[in-house]
Order: structure tokens, then C-alpha cells, then sequence
């Protein structure tokens, strides 16, 4: 039996977003909180990121601004780099990092983290690829930022590597590509010291789009949105949302499965 990954919710920004962002066709007119994460696990020596945040908003930032006004506007807590070395990492020492999708939250800080392995969906990046080419407004700069994707697309087959459903890189994690939110939308399940987790990321944006049966309303695709939460319910696993505030009150301190020495 494989050894088992630690998991922690690593909350660096927070955001009030619109109603009809969070609930497809519903709760016009009203604002929700939403948390910024990316995911921390470690076994042994191995230290395992779960998308990598980013440090400053930068020109993301500015499109929200523009777009939602002051009142939607990220509000960064801490940089994500500064809370992994309080954690004890060094962004030197991450060994992997595994991208649930190429939104600029997600990616900003890819660079950060040079000796990484870099795995994500195969079907992810295939689609990406042809809807730049095809419909490059709707994967344009800066919420697909352009100095990540190519920076991804030149170290393919060095150290970024494409996956396929099910495939198992690292021992105890699993891909899937889901789609839903976004066309690239990735998740995945995670063999931990507590139980099996599985990360649908930002295709169930909180615990009311599951108990609901709600998806949410940015999303790319509505019905694989309903297949994701689906995948979910069926799994018997614990299930993590991807920007819900609720995740700390579940997990104190963002703790979903204990580091054990």
C-alpha cells in the first residue's frame, strides 16, 4: 500500500463575485464571498502543489476592476510563494504541480517553481490549443495569461507533461479532465493520511452548487458541469471545493488531511 499525501487548502486572495457567477441563471443582483486557494501536499520528501496561485493579480486584477468595479476586485491576502515558506517550502522544492486549468488564478506563479514537474489533462491542452487558433477571444489574455500558455507549450516533453483520464503520475493521484467550467477544466482524486479526496476544482465552485444540483454560472459547458457533480456524488469520497470560504470552517487552519512526521 502506497504511502499517503497530506492536503492543505492554502487561501491567498479573497473576492466578492456576482450571484449569477456562482448559480447558473439564479441569484441575480446579489454578491457572495469567495476564497482564493491553491492545495499543499506532502509525503516524505515529496511536496505536491495543487495549481499554484499567484502572488499579485496584475492586469487579471485590472479586468476585474473594469469589469465588476471596486467592490469585485481581488483582495490579496498573503503571496502565495510567502505562505508556502511559512508552511516550511521553499517553491525550489516542489517536486510537482498538477493544473486544474489555465485561468490566470490558477497559473500566474508557474514560473516560480523551477524544478517542478508540470503534469496537466492532455485533453485540456488540445483543446486550448485549437480554440486559440479558432476563437482566440475566448481564451485571450489576461485570463488565460499568454506568457503562461507558452511558456507551458516550450517545455513540453521536458518537464511538462500532458495525462490522460486516469493516468496516475504520481502514486495516489489521479487525473480527470471534466471540462464544465472551463474548456481546459481539470480534476482530481488524492489518496490522503485522512481519507480519499477528490478536487473537482473550479467546476463545483462551492458546497451549495453540490447539494443543490446547481452548477455554476461560469461555466463552458452546463452538462458537464451536472457529469462533474455526478463523478462527485457517485466517487464515496470527500469532496473539496474549489473557492468556497465554508472549506475553512470543514478544515480548520485549510487542513484537509494531517502532515504526519
Amino acid at each position: 500500500m502506497i504511502d499517503r499525501f497530506s492536503l492543505k487548502a492554502l487561501h491567498y486572495a479573497s473576492q466578492t463575485v456576482p450571484g449569477s457567477q456562482v448559480f447558473f441563471q439564479h441569484a441575480f443582483g446579489t454578491w457572495f464571498e469567495f476564497n482564493y486557494y491553491a492545495f499543499l501536499a506532502r509525503r516524505g520528501m515529496e511536496v505536491v502543489l495543487f495549481d499554484v496561485g499567484m502572488d499579485a493579480p496584475g492586469s487579471f486584477g485590472d479586468s476585474l476592476l473594469r469589469e465588476l468595479g471596486a467592490r469585485g476586485c481581488v483582495r490579496m491576502r498573503q503571496p502565495l510563494t510567502d505562505i508556502l515558506r511559512a508552511e516550511g517550502v521553499d517553491p525550489l522544492e516542489v517536486s510537482a504541480i498538477f493544473v486544474s486549468h489555465f485561468h490566470a488564478d490558477h497559473v500566474l506563479n508557474l514560473r516560480a517553481f523551477a524544478n517542478a514537474k508540470i503534469y496537466i489533462s492532455a485533453r485540456a491542452w488540445q483543446l486550448l490549443e485549437a480554440a486559440r487558433k479558432a476563437y482566440p477571444a475566448m481564451v485571450s489574455d489576461p485570463l488565460y495569461p499568454k506568457h503562461i500558455l507558452d511558456f507551458v507549450r516550450d517545455l513540453i516533453n521536458s518537464r511538462v507533461f500532458l495525462l490522460e483520464d486516469g493516468d496516475t503520475p504520481v502514486a495516489g493521484i489521479r487525473i480527470r479532465h471534466l471540462g464544465g467550467h472551463s474548456i481546459d477544466m481539470t480534476g482530481y482524486e488524492v489518496e490522503t493520511t485522512a481519507t480519499r479526496v477528490i478536487m473537482p476544482m473550479d467546476t463545483i465552485w462551492t458546497y451549495e452548487n453540490l447539494t443543490r444540483n446547481h452548477p455554476p454560472g461560469a461555466a463552458s459547458d452546463i452538462l458537464q458541469c451536472f457529469a462533474a457533480m455526478d463523478w462527485v456524488r457517485n466517487s464515496g469520497a470527500l469532496m473539496v471545493p474549489g473557492h468556497d470560504p465554508l472549506l475553512l470552517d470543514h478544515h480548520p487552519a485549510g487542513v484537509i488531511a494531517p502532515w504526519r512526521t
